[in-house]
């Protein structure tokens, strides 16, 4: 950094301040040191994939269902299995139903099946990011590391998006990602992602995330997860989300979802044909 003083009038005392202030970035650019920068973030952060295990399981059932299906089931029910598969593979498995004489509610309790399978599929994609596989996983070579006074900001393209979009995560210093941000270059869309951990005095174990989605810089709907892990043997894994939901044009109410683990799994023998 470099210091400019001046004798003169006290007026001169604010372009000082702001020669400092403005000066202080290029300052930490020149210093940071990627490697370990990288390394940090690629050790920092719980990951099922780098644990040994293999594979893990799951029934999955949800407020929502149980208050659709409440007047044809007096048992509950756990409608969809989850199948997690090592490196960061998900897979989604429909139970078999009860069955149900009336035909227009064993068909209401296939469409709340449905919505449920179709909710974890949107849902689970954040939880492979921050909880079960590795943070820069997808990261090209070519991609932008720019450090600030007391942050550090990564952008690349994403190659695999059929849209034209980029990747921006911002960093403490620390390594701690506070945000991440999908941009479309063709359109005027974002969404902001703000990931919460824990540290596990090992790992920093996800806990939650908050989702804002914008529209020319205003945010038309978003949700916030919360993860409520448990620990099975050595492996951290989910056994609950908890999640509410707002939407700009019904700003006064918000939805709120829970879904319920049960029956969890390990290391089971299984064999994953046609990946």
């Amino acid at each position: 950094m470099i210091l400019l003083r001046w004798k003169s009038k006290p007026v001169m005392n604010k372009f000082l301040v702001f020669i400092v202030i403005y000066m202080f970035p290029f300052d930490a650019l020149a210093q940071v040191n990627e490697p370990e920068f990288f390394n940090r973030v690629n050790t920092s952060y719980y990951a099922l994939e780098l644990t040994d295990l293999n594979n893990f399981s799951s029934w999955i059932s949800s407020n929502i269902f149980e208050e659709t299906t409440k007047d044809l089931y007096k048992d509950e029910i756990y409608p969809i299995e989850f199948l997690w598969v090592k490196p960061n593979d998900p897979y989604f498995i429909r139970r078999p139903l009860p069955p149900v004489q009336d035909s227009l509610a064993a068909a209401r309790a296939q469409n709340a099946q449905d919505d449920l399978q179709q909710e974890l599929r949107a849902l689970l994609m954040d939880w492979g990011r921050f909880y079960a596989g590795r943070l820069l996983e997808d990261m090209p070579t070519d991609y932008i590391l720019e450090a600030r006074a007391d942050t550090v900001l990564l952008n690349f393209k994403n190659y695999n998006d059929p849209r034209d979009s980029e990747t921006h995560i911002l960093f403490g210093l620390n390594g701690l990602v506070l945000q991440t941000s999908i941009v479309y270059k063709d359109s005027s869309e974002r969404i902001n992602t703000f990931p919460e951990y824990k540290y596990t005095g090992e790992y920093w174990l996800c806990t939650g995330w908050r989702v804002q989605n914008l529209k020319n810089s205003e945010v038309i709907s978003g949700f916030q997860v919360k993860v409520i892990s448990k620990r099975i043997e050595k492996y951290w894994l989910p056994s609950q989300f908890q999640m509410e939901l707002q939407s700009k044009d019904i700003r006064e109410k918000i939805f709120i979802r829970v879904y319920k683990f049960r029956n969890i799994r390990i290391n089971r023998d299984i064999q994953v044909l046609n990946r």
